[in-house]
């Protein structure tokens, strides 16, 4: 089956990926926010046995929404420091991990070894 390529477009602007920073922060890209309906707000939940963080797309208003900011309108960010801490999930380094859905929520299984990011970003 043929696709269509999209100009300008690079294997990592379509494939989504989250990065959580070793500083506390959730960075993800363009293809991942598009798996989130393009949200601006989320709520983050966390799945503590199978060690998966969700984000969940909400409105601006709802009591537990976090604000994704955006970088250049290519990243999207939010802050987990306090999420990290409650739940005592410790970042030793910052790893980029590939998201997938679970019904409306983009899933991080913190238990795949994923990509160490270059320490310069962290």
């Amino acid at each position: 089956m043929f696709e269509t390529y999209e100009k300008g477009a690079t294997k990592a602007e379509l494939r989504p990926d989250v990065t959580i920073l070793r500083k506390g922060s959730l960075h993800m890209n363009r293809a991942a926010r598009r798996l989130l309906g393009d949200a601006d707000f989320v709520e983050l939940l966390y799945d503590e046995p199978r060690r998966v963080i969700g984000l969940r797309p909400s409105t601006q208003g709802t009591t537990n929404a976090y604000k994704l900011s955006a970088v250049r309108d290519i990243l999207w960010t939010v802050s987990l420091i306090a999420f990290l801490k409650f739940y005592g999930i410790e970042v030793l380094e910052s790893r980029r991990r590939i998201p997938y859905l679970e019904g409306n929520i983009l899933c991080v299984n913190l238990n795949e070894p994923g990509i160490v990011v270059d320490r310069r970003a962290t």
